[in-house]
């Protein structure tokens, strides 16, 4: 069985990896994070069960918000233009770290 610091740091884990728009600067890894975390609630552990009605639902509501929020304070929802990173570009996602734009978003 599984621990509880054990199901977070799998959790988290596995969240790392939309970040950065799954490091291609494309899709905003906070929304994908939170459609993640969505079926983390009601999502099927089992492809032979039922689907659970607030999924959808749950995920279109979140996903709406978020994506408003993201076009009115930042114009967009890829992470590239939220992080002002560009991601194939090694030496400023380095420079990302350290020069403030991290501190807009994580």
């Amino acid at each position: 069985m599984i621990g509880e610091e054990e199901e977070r740091d799998t959790v988290m884990r596995t969240m790392t990896g939309v970040t950065g728009g799954c490091y291609r600067g494309d899709f905003c890894g906070a929304i994908a994070g939170a459609t993640m975390a969505i079926g983390c609630l009601f999502g099927r552990a089992n492809p032979d069960e039922m689907e659970d009605a607030r999924l959808a639902s749950t995920i279109r509501m979140v996903y709406d918000r978020l994506k408003e929020r993201a076009v009115e304070k930042y114009g967009d929802t890829s992470c590239q233009t939220i992080s002002h990173c560009n991601w194939y570009d090694p030496e400023d996602v380095k420079a990302r770290r350290v020069d403030g734009r991290r501190d807009e978003c994580t």
